[in-house]
């Protein structure tokens, strides 16, 4: 859990907003013992965002997940209050034009839907199988674990492998920061060992001088594309002898797998939906029908109040 140092809310920038809707509230039916419930909940979240330098004309929705995510520590129903709370105070910045979305969108009231698709995922002995099927001696075998390694830890999207350049790593901070092509907005993952060390095996072995260019490069001097990857993924499946029948089997299927992994050692879904880089909660949601019994402890089926 991310702790922030109290701040006093009259000398914030959110105090104006916090006040009318403070008022809003009272003009209710509500005990007052609800509002101030509600209220000192959004007084943890304006804490949160002051102590990052966030002010409602930059606020985004991957703040709001950010601040929940901070909360891991905490007891699911606890967190389930303050999505709630966070969720009809964005709706009344939303309704009053200060925000460009509502808090509706971005967290849901929490359905599992029997009717929906499932998903194709493998367990992580599947994952680390995959993985140990690469021999990494040769120019193929490094560019293949870099590619796969950054596909099964970090659950990238293809193109966003594709799109990598070495300046993306930052290797002083140790963290890897990218732009996602499907939504432009910035994602940033720590560099765990069983990352950064085959990318740095590749780099310092196989490629003999580093551009400006994208990062992976074939012995060709090509670049990597997506029927690439598609077919080294299942050339290591095959020779993991990982039984693929009736599941999909492309880089999306590694990217599910992270998302089932992390429900399944009890990852709050708001972390997921963060290092997944879904633009929207509701994206994430595809992970609840695997664990049931998991997510109704952190499920937001509170009646929602219109204001």
């Amino acid at each position: 859990m991310i702790s922030q140092k109290k701040v006093d809310i009259i000398k914030t920038h959110w105090y104006f907003y916090y006040k009318k809707y403070q008022l809003s509230l009272d003009s209710t039916n509500l005990k007052n013992a609800t509002i101030e419930w509600r209220l000192k909940h959004i007084r943890g979240f304006i804490n949160f965002l002051t102590s990052q330098k966030i002010g409602c004309k930059n606020l985004v929705p991957t703040d709001v997940y950010n601040y929940l995510s901070s909360l891991a520590d905490y007891s699911p129903r606890t967190l389930e209050h303050r999505a709630v709370c966070i969720r009809f105070f964005l709706n009344y910045l939303f309704k009053k034009k200060v925000i460009h979305f509502n808090g509706t969108t971005i967290l849901p009231k929490i359905h599992c839907n029997k009717e929906s698709k499932i998903i194709s995922y493998y367990s992580d002995t599947e994952m680390n199988s995959l993985l140990s099927a690469i021999d990494n001696q040769g120019y193929k075998g490094k560019l293949d674990l870099a590619i796969l390694s950054l596909l099964v830890y970090y659950g990238l999207r293809l193109q966003d492998v594709i799109n990598l350049k070495e300046e993306d790593f930052h290797w002083q901070e140790n963290i890897l920061v990218i732009t996602q092509s499907k939504n432009n907005h910035i994602n940033s993952f720590p560099l765990i060992d069983e990352v950064k060390y085959p990318v740095l095996d590749y780099l310092k072995n196989c490629r003999k001088q580093i551009s400006k260019g994208f990062l992976f490069i074939k012995e060709d001097d090509t670049r990597i594309n997506d029927h690439y990857v598609y077919n080294i993924i299942n050339r290591y499946f095959s020779l993991a002898h990982i039984n693929v029948k009736n599941r999909k089997h492309g880089a999306h299927s590694l990217r599910h797998s992270l998302g089932t992994s992390m429900i399944n050692h009890n990852e709050n879904i708001y972390t997921i939906s963060r290092i997944l880089g879904h633009s929207n909660i509701n994206d994430t949601k595809v992970y609840t029908k695997l664990e049931l019994n998991k997510l109704k402890r952190v499920s937001l089926e509170v009646p929602e109040w219109k204001l």
